[in-house]
């Protein structure tokens, strides 16, 4: 008679219900994450708290940022909010040219030197 090497008939029926619990505790903690990204999107004002989530900075980098006013914010007392549209612009003020926009460039200083 041959043994049978497959874990689920062989497993332990308490220990395929936590594994099973484990994996839907996983799952539900991805779609919490998920939906809480979502609705950061649909706020117009975020908090400290809801900005580091949303630009996934760290709290020191943040706090460094707000205190040399490198980032735009809004401080009512000593709370710190954000809107979400000046972040998303702040984000993006910071791009880095293509090696054809840099040539483009180069190529127009030139003409205009040459005229």
């Amino acid at each position: 008679m041959e043994e049978t090497t497959d874990s689920i008939t062989s497993a332990d029926p308490l220990t395929l219900l936590r594994g099973l619990c484990e994996n839907i505790m996983q799952r539900l903690a991805r779609v919490e994450a998920q939906q809480a990204e979502l609705l950061l999107v649909r706020k117009d004002v975020l908090t400290l708290e809801e900005v580091l989530a949303y630009t996934r900075l760290s709290e020191s980098h943040l706090y460094k940022l707000t205190a040399k006013r490198k980032i735009p914010h809004y401080k009512q007392g000593k709370l710190l909010y954000f809107i979400r549209e000046e972040i998303d612009r702040w984000r993006t003020a910071f791009k880095v040219k293509t090696k054809e926009e840099l040539e483009a460039e180069a190529i127009s200083r030139i003409r205009k030197m040459k005229s």
